[in-house]
């Protein structure tokens, strides 16, 4: 998880400085996820599909992608972070449903861990922080 982690990190900051470098001359959210998407899908096809479906690869890659080029303009670097972690971490697990299968184990646990760690992040997120007392006391009305 350490590794998938540590390239998700570099991968989503090389795509955010690579949607703001686009966004710069473009000024439209909008436009940079057309162009962003159009040009990051060639990244996202490579090496991931089998040879014989070009059209069907290129399609796939750019609906994945342009919910990943999403994220980053609209969510901003830490969900970007979080959302290729995820999919780093989901990309090979044995996923099944024949639970019959040898996979089905594995293929549970990693979603099951992933699903803990999204519902306790967004738990967390949720109530925040209790507020310490001197930070009351610098906002408290006089």
């Amino acid at each position: 998880m350490a590794s998938q982690l540590g390239t998700a990190l570099l991968q989503g900051m090389l795509s955010v400085v690579g949607l703001v470098a686009l966004m710069i001359p473009l000024r439209r959210k909008w436009a940079t996820h057309i162009v962003g998407s159009l040009i990051y899908v060639w990244v996202v096809i490579q090496g991931m599909f089998n040879p014989g479906t070009p059209m069907l690869d290129f399609f796939v890659g750019l609906a994945i992608i342009a919910i990943f080029t999403g994220v980053i303009l609209y969510g901003g670097l830490l969900a970007t972070i979080a959302t290729l972690t995820t999919h780093f971490m989901l990309l090979r697990a044995p996923l099944t449903l024949d639970f019959s299968s040898w996979r089905a184990a594995p293929g549970i646990t990693y979603v099951v861990v992933v699903a803990v760690v999204g519902l306790g992040a967004a738990y967390v997120a949720r109530t925040g922080a209790p507020a310490s007392p001197a930070r009351d006391a610098v906002t408290a009305p006089v």
